[in-house]
């Protein structure tokens, strides 16, 4: 039992990293597993262990398998430097938690619409116009 409680730890752990965790993250991550949710409570709370299918998905999701057995980071995968593990919790303090949020964030239609946003707003600080007495804004 402790071997799956370590690794229902870390498929907490990765499934939350992917999905988020806010509500709703067990049924994003069981759905990207193929599974229901009742079936990823039992890996979740230690009742049983994923096989070597469930291995393969997770692997497909992106999940360090070796990590997810033994607690032990692949060791070819580089160290995050002290800048990388500063912008991952910039990120998650923004509520960008997942890949899939980063990704529409770079997308260039949204890039366009949040530089223009950030430029407006940087314009309207600079360049603030006192009102005069007794004139109102035209609509």
């Amino acid at each position: 039992m402790a071997r799956n409680a370590g690794i229902a730890d870390r498929l907490r752990e990765f499934g939350q990293s992917k999905f988020g965790s806010s509500h709703g993250w067990k049924k994003q991550f069981a759905d990207a597993l193929g599974i229901t949710t009742q079936h990823l409570d039992r890996y979740l709370s230690a009742a049983s262990e994923p096989g070597n299918k469930m291995y393969l998905r997770l692997v497909n999701l992106g999940c360090d398998i070796q990590w997810l057995l033994t607690g032990d980071a692949n060791p070819s995968a580089p160290p995050l430097s002290h800048q990388d593990q500063e912008i991952l919790r910039t990120l998650k303090a923004a509520g960008i938690d997942t890949i899939e949020k980063v990704k529409y964030l770079l997308e260039p239609e949204h890039l366009a619409a949040d530089i223009a946003a950030a430029a407006v707003k940087e314009i309207a600080s600079r360049y603030r116009v006192p009102k005069r007495k007794g004139q109102t804004r035209s609509k």
